[in-house]
């Protein structure tokens, strides 16, 4: 299921083989596919690459090698090492001209957890690419994902993601959590007992959940046969709130949300993603299924089979 064909990650300057690193060249190496190590952008050309960002490449290339098994072979690309300066502008051309689908972003912020945003010029790196972007925010090799979690309006403009993410899934080994969550109505100046007879905080997270189980089951990929680690959760109150609360009390969560940009904003993401993105230090998958996806194309019958009547 889980087919991306390229995978880019920036390394921050001053620092050639984060920790970040190892689990990205064993998933390069695993599906078998390029990998491109870039330096992390400069926001003022004029900076040029920051001291120590300007690692020999062939040095830099028998670094990242030896990061992975020594058995197994590496498509490494690192080319990009060899430029003085290395813009924002260079980086987006590098990913456009080499057809890259998933970047995998790891903020410059030390080892102290720290959302992505925080750090100038991701939020740019994200929203001028057409690639799926990963988010690994502090993490290690030895921090494998326990817990998917999927939100989902219950559209299905939705379902790519849910599909996205039940292959991340299934190649991480991880429990798949599909979220729904229900915006709770506001009443004013009503009396406790009003606010009683009329909360909506029982009979319709119960038809919520019906709806949910009915949309899950009807869009499930048809290849992902492991329901057993399939989990469907309805919660009530602010979307940002409950997707950022609810990923805190897994172990090590990843959030699947799809990239979708905002209306009116050139370069801006939607707001839910954004203020995910700003709230929270778990890693997250920002899928784009309209442009890449990365998930192996449905069979014609198979797609025909999941068509709702």
């Amino acid at each position: 299921m889980w087919s991306p064909r390229s995978i880019l990650c920036p390394l921050p300057s001053g620092q050639a083989v984060p920790a970040v690193l190892p689990p990205i060249v064993q998933w390069a190496q695993r599906l078998d596919i390029p990998l491109h190590v870039t330096p992390w952008p400069q926001a003022n050309p004029a900076e040029g690459l920051a001291p120590g960002a300007s690692v020999p490449q062939a040095r830099l290339h028998k670094q990242v090698q030896a990061v992975g098994p020594a058995d197994a072979a590496l498509d490494l690309h690192t080319e990009a090492w060899a430029q003085e300066t290395f813009t924002m502008a260079d980086w987006q051309a590098y990913v456009a001209r080499h057809s890259i689908d998933l970047v995998v972003l790891s903020p410059p912020t030390g080892g102290a957890p720290s959302p992505l945003l925080s750090v100038p010029g991701a939020a740019s790196m994200i929203a001028g690419i057409a690639s799926a972007v990963l988010t690994l925010p502090g993490r290690t090799a030895s921090e494998p994902f326990t817990h998917v979690l999927a939100p989902t309006d219950l559209s299905e403009d939705a379902v790519p993601t849910l599909h996205h993410a039940e292959a991340i899934a299934r190649f991480t080994n991880a429990r798949l959590d599909v979220l729904h969550v229900l915006t709770r109505r506001q009443y004013v100046a009503l009396t406790p007992a009003d606010m009683l007879a009329l909360d909506d905080a029982t009979a319709t997270p119960r038809a919520a959940t019906r709806r949910l189980r009915t949309w899950y089951h009807r869009y499930t990929h048809p290849t992902y046969t492991t329901q057993e680690a399939t989990e469907l959760h309805v919660e009530q109150g602010d979307p940002v709130s409950t997707i950022t609360r609810v990923a805190r009390s897994y172990p090590a969560p990843l959030i699947v949300l799809a990239a979708t940009h905002h209306p009116t904003r050139n370069d801006a993401l939607s707001t839910l993603t954004e203020n995910v993105l700003r709230r929270t230090t778990c890693a997250m998958l920002l899928t784009r299924p309209r442009a890449h996806s990365l998930v192996e194309p449905l069979p014609h019958e198979a797609a025909a089979h999941n068509i709702p009547s």
